[in-house]
């Protein structure tokens, strides 16, 4: 026969409310309300008819989206497809994507980024930060969102400036990857922004991502026996280049964004935003 020991009542309930006081903060991070524009206006998202996901800025921090393609592994019914070594990623959406990976080819799921169509594929791929929040919604959105729209639409919305006070933040973090390669990562991602008159407002926000290349590369172009290094038949060199030999999976982007948001009045406001980034990693 065996024995188990029954806690008394009060220690149970007191473990119970410890268990539930500490698993409240990451819940929270993870299940707050979120208020979409998906019908061109503000609205919960318990209260938008459309098939969709929505994460905030603080939930994309929770679970680690750093990339713009990271949010298609927590969507269902969203994966990704590309070509030419990563470089150019494609969203697909309940099972409808792009089979050409040509330059010009727009696919047939829109990427918006504070409601600016990306039509370059190669362009739907960056550094994601200072974010409000992202949405993506399932499904033909041609009506509001244009024709390249035909399996759904995935937008980008940036954090904008408020007029009640001034607020910022600074986050830095910084990793080792366990590889032969000695590689580590460094990100810096920074934002400010606040009221500069009663009628206009600003926000200013960076981000530096410095990755070091975690793939060892085996190839030793300056060996005699390694392929290409010899010359061909007619004496010319064979070697696939200078750079054959490095590691790869490096990463060095800087982007920054500046955003003014301007009320005249009420009910009429207009925003302005810039957007600027530039990536150099190995291929």
């Amino acid at each position: 026969m065996s024995k188990h020991r029954l806690l008394p009542r009060t220690a149970a309930l007191a473990a119970a409310s410890l268990a539930a006081a500490l698993a409240a903060p990451a819940t929270a991070q993870v299940l707050d309300e979120i208020v979409v524009t998906a019908q061109k206006k503000e609205e919960s998202i318990q209260d938008v008819g459309i098939t969709m996901n929505a994460f905030s800025g603080e939930q994309m921090k929770a679970l680690n989206i750093e990339q713009s393609i990271d949010v298609a592994r927590f969507a269902p019914g969203v994966h990704l497809s590309g070509s030419h070594g990563g470089r150019n990623a494609q969203f697909t959406i309940r099972g409808v994507t792009q089979t050409d990976f040509n330059d010009v080819v727009e696919g047939p799921n829109a990427v918006y980024l504070d409601e600016g169509y990306i039509p370059a594929a190669q362009g739907q791929t960056f550094g994601l930060f200072d974010l409000e929040r992202v949405e993506i919604l399932k499904g033909p959105q041609s009506t509001l969102f244009g024709r390249n729209a035909t399996g759904g639409m995935v937008h980008y919305i940036s954090r904008k400036p408020t007029f009640d006070k001034a607020e910022g933040y600074a986050d830095v973090s910084y990793g080792i990857f366990d590889t032969d390669a000695d590689a580590d990562t460094m990100r810096i991602e920074a934002a400010l922004g606040g009221p500069l008159t009663d009628r206009l407002a600003g926000r200013f926000a960076v981000m530096h991502s410095d990755q070091d290349p975690y793939l060892k590369n085996l190839y030793n172009p300056n060996d005699q026996y390694a392929f290409g290094a010899a010359t061909i038949g007619n004496g010319s060199s064979n070697a696939p280049g200078v750079d054959a030999g490095a590691d790869l999976a490096d990463d060095q982007t800087t982007a920054m964004r500046g955003i003014l948001q301007f009320e005249p009045s009420d009910t009429l406001r207009f925003t302005f935003t810039g957007n600027w980034s530039e990536t150099d990693l190995s291929t």
